[in-house]
Formats: structure tokens, C-alpha cells, sequence
């Protein structure tokens, strides 16, 4: 620990050299019940009907609690007397990575909400005039979620730790707050004989309980507050622990932000309710051309739309493997574990895929009539095939295409919607005369279908591809067959 101050010499300057104001600035901002999302607006957004269960997502026992001194101490009215004691305003700093020591993040109140990546190492802290023969407990305690990220004691002569560092998994774009609280120890307890503990980690955490037990409840001495916002790795953490899925806001972010494509000004993309999983099969395949040798490796392809990836033409060829799945919301006060990840339900929802290219307005393959079952289990072709597959390589060499997948839920009835009747057996997209090129592929409207048949967006995925040597190389190796196969014709000298 003390080698930060070897490494960084003035950094108890560099961040609110005034303890005081500093300290004065944390009584207001943890008053303050409009800066954060479980607050006033909280109240306002998330008391009707119509809330959306992520946004609204708030543990039950905190809902009464609308700012980070009456959440951390359980109280519904808070007064700053509960931080009468202050002293200490802790210096924390994060390395952004524990190899390079100049990239680090001081923490401040009045910071920018930083992404929870930058801030999955323990953070060192320190403050000015630290006695080393005193011992102090450090506690770090998600706010928001009431989760206790670390616990340690006999700090800083001979800390013990007694949870390890946990990251925050803010999993909304809403700032988050993180408090670093330090309580002077008191030596007549042993934390190591205290049951302290949690059982796991999605429980919540009773500050008032954990002093009342070490004796602690004028020891709190020195506070800090770290901002977060959120970012893929903690939203996926989340889901993975299958609390809150909220993949689909990352999607939403970057169409907006991309604005590459018309429907992302007229789609209502706040529909969105889940991430469409979308697998290539890529084949192996090792080729030469121009001298040059290339090859592609067997392989499941993901599609990566955070990371606009590319996929080798060799790869798009045949169907992919689709699926979704979602995490339903319960009631605020059910408690869920990593094993509780849920298809869509209820199990009479019917869904239609769709994968196009907005420029062209090409229509390359559509699904209608998926039963929610089977699209979790990626068994889409329970459903109606309406228009076949076709690969979705451009036709001009070096050219390349943004293909969309977008998964639309149907209305409620299951068996007469307007999408069912609309492409019955006998409509065009299902005959072999539109197989590739007629108006209703190369003319295809996403604006008019999803308002035509009442569609609700559930999820949006894309991918790049584009007409390349692995494409060259097919093409030239189809015309030499052609070539091969052509019939000779003889010619009669006598005529």
C-alpha cells in the first residue's frame, strides 16, 4: 500500500486537497435525493403500470430509501448527524491496470461516473496523516444494490480481508454510487470470532446490523464516494448471475450513436427486451490466390454487432443458429440465483425473424410463427419458413454489406395475427418464383412490415460481410464448372 505514495508522490494533492470541503461535499451528496436513480425519479418513473421492470429494478427492502445516507443506514428520514464524525477523506485510487502504474482513477464526488471495468482491481487508500498505529475497518458497499464489495480490518498495519474486492455490476446507464467507508477499530472486538458475513453475494447488506455488532456505531470516521455507470462487462456479469439481462441497452446505445440505418429514427428501440443470438458454422477452407495462400480455421462464429464484426463469405453460405433468451422479471422481493435463466414466457408468444439489408432494402430470409419455446431452444423452424434463406454476400467484388437480424414479437394472438394470414401457403414469398430476386425480396420495407402486422421489437443484431477472396475464389471455381460441363459442338465439314 505505501508504495503509492512512492509512485505518486502528490496525489494527496491532486484530488480535493481540501479535507474539509471535501468532507462537507459528501454530507450534501449523500442527502441529496434527486442525484441518483433510486431517488425522487425513481419514484416518479417507477410507481405505475407501465414501468419498465430493468429501469425500475430496486431491491424491495430499499424502494423507501432515496438517497445514499438513508440506504446505507436503513432509515427513511436521514439526518448528517449519522455522519457527525467525519474526519477522514480517503484518497482511493484505482489502477486501471496493475502493470502500469501511471494509469489510475482518483476518486471524487463530484467525478464523472466511470465503467465498472476500470474499476475491477482493488483500489489502494490512503489519506493525509494516517497513524499507522491505529486500526481501521474498510468497507466498500455497492450502494444502489446494498451488496458489500470488500471488508477488511487491522488496516493498514496488518489488514485481513474479509471479503474479497467484488466490481460493481451496475447494469444501467443511470450513475450508480459506491461508498468507501472507513470506522476506526475497536479493539475489543474480533471480527475473525463475529459472524459478519453474507451468505452470497446477491444478498443485501445490513450496515446498521454489521455496527451494532462490531460496536461501531460512532466509528465511522472517514467516507468517499465512487460513481459508476455501466458497460458490457458488468452488464454480462449480471446476466450471468441471472439477475437483470440488459444486453439489449447496449445494442440500443450504439444504433443510436452509429446512426447508420433510417429505422433507428422511427423505431420505437426502447421495445427492446432481450439479445438475439445469432451462430455462423464456419467451414474450413484453404485457398491460393494472386500467390497468396488463405485460410479459414472450422469454427462456430458468433456475431459481434457491439464490435461491427466481419464475417469470412465462406461462413454465410448456409442458415445460422438462432436463439433467444430472456431473464423475466419477477416481483421486486423474488429472489434469483445463476440457474434461473427463462425462455420467453409465457409459452403462447409467437415471434417472426427477419434478416435484411437496410440499404438495399433486401430481404434474405424470414420466419414467422415461432413458438417462444422453440426459439429459446434455437428450434426456429417450428415456425413458418415464409421467405428461404439465401446468402446475403455481395455481388461486387471488394463491396461490402451490414446485414440485420431483428426478432419482432407478435401481438398475443398466437393463431390469427395479420403477420399468420398475410403469409399463408399460397403468397409469393413462398414459392420458388420469388427464391431470390422478385419485389416482395428486393423492395422489402422493415417500416411498413413492423406497422402492418403489429409488431413489437424484441431484439436487433447485425453483422458485416462483405465480397472477398473466399467469395472470388467460389465464384471463379462455379464458372470453371460450368466450363467443364459445357457441351462440345461438332461441326459438319460437309455441309
Amino acid at each position: 500500500m505505501l508504495s503509492i505514495f512512492l509512485l505518486f508522490p502528490n496525489l494527496c494533492l491532486s484530488v480535493c486537497p481540501d479535507t474539509n470541503k471535501c468532507i462537507a461535499r459528501i454530507r450534501q451528496l449523500t442527502a441529496d435525493s434527486r442525484r441518483f436513480w433510486f431517488g425522487d425519479r425513481w419514484k416518479d418513473r417507477c410507481m405505475r403500470r407501465d414501468r419498465d421492470p430493468i429501469e425500475c429494478y430496486n431491491p424491495y427492502q430499499l424502494q423507501s430509501f432515496h438517497n445514499i445516507g438513508s440506504r446505507l443506514f436503513r432509515v427513511r428520514t436521514y439526518h448528517s448527524e449519522f455522519l457527525q464524525n467525519l474526519h477522514i477523506f480517503p484518497r482511493v485510487t484505482y489502477r486501471i491496470r496493475p502493470d502500469l502504474n501511471k494509469q489510475v482513477l482518483e476518486v471524487d464526488p463530484d467525478m464523472d461516473p466511470v465503467e465498472p471495468f476500470t474499476t475491477r482491481y482493488l483500489p489502494d487508500i490512503r489519506w493525509p496523516n494516517m497513524d499507522p498505529n491505529i486500526s481501521y475497518v474498510i468497507v466498500i458497499i455497492d450502494v444502489g444494490f446494498s451488496t458489500l464489495n470488500y471488508l477488511a480490518f487491522d488496516f493498514p498495519k496488518n489488514t485481513k480481508i474479509l471479503r474479497h474486492y467484488e466490481v460493481s455490476e451496475n447494469f444501467r446507464f443511470s450513475t450508480n454510487p459506491i461508498a468507501i467507508l472507513i470506522f476506526v477499530q475497536n479493539p475489543e472486538m474480533n471480527f475473525l470470532s463475529n459472524n459478519i458475513f453474507v451468505s452470497n453475494l446477491s444478498e443485501l447488506f445490513d450496515l446498521p446490523k454489521f455496527m451494532l455488532n462490531n460496536r461501531l456505531e460512532t466509528n465511522l470516521v472517514g467516507m468517499n464516494v465512487l460513481l459508476v455507470t455501466t458497460d458490457a462487462f458488468a452488464i454480462e456479469k449480471q446476466r450471468i448471475r441471472g439477475i437483470v439481462d440488459n444486453c439489449h441497452a447496449l445494442i440500443e446505445r450504439k444504433l443510436r450513436f452509429d446512426d447508420r440505418w433510417n429505422f433507428v429514427k422511427t423505431f420505437p428501440l426502447k421495445e427492446m427486451d432481450s439479445w438475439l443470438s445469432v451462430d455462423y458454422f464456419q467451414p474450413y477452407s484453404s485457398i491460393e490466390f494472386c500467390c497468396e495462400k488463405f485460410q479459414l480455421k472450422e469454427a462456430t462464429i458468433p456475431l459481434d454487432p457491439l464490435g461491427d464484426g466481419t464475417l469470412a463469405s465462406a461462413a454465410v453460405h448456409s442458415e445460422p443458429r438462432v436463439s433467444a433468451m430472456k431473464i423475466m422479471q419477477n416481483s421486486p422481493n423474488y429472489q434469483r440465483n445463476a440457474r434461473d435463466f427463462l425462455g420467453f414466457v409465457p409459452v403462447d408468444r409467437r415471434f417472426t425473424v427477419v434478416l435484411f439489408e437496410p440499404e438495399s432494402e433486401h430481404l434474405y430470409w424470414m420466419v414467422t410463427d415461432i413458438p417462444s419455446t422453440s426459439l429459446a431452444a434455437s428450434n426456429i423452424h417450428d415456425g413458418t419458413t415464409v421467405a428461404r434463406y439465401i446468402s446475403p454476400v455481395p455481388t461486387i467484388p471488394r463491396n461490402c454489406s451490414y446485414l440485420v437480424f431483428m426478432l419482432f414479437l407478435q401481438s398475443h394472438s398466437s393463431y390469427s395475427t395479420t403477420i399468420t394470414m398475410t403469409y399463408h401457403t399460397g403468397h409469393v414469398l413462398r414459392s420458388s418464383l420469388c427464391y431470390k430476386n422478385c419485389p416482395q425480396r428486393t423492395e422489402f420495407d422493415i417500416e411498413k412490415f413492423k406497422s402492418l402486422h403489429q409488431l413489437q421489437i424484441s431484439a436487433i443484431n447485425w453483422m458485416k460481410v462483405c465480397y472477398d477472396v473466399y467469395e472470388g475464389s467460389r465464384q471463379i471455381a462455379a464458372l470453371l464448372t460450368i466450363q467443364d460441363n459445357q457441351p462440345v459442338c461438332m461441326i459438319d465439314i460437309n455441309e
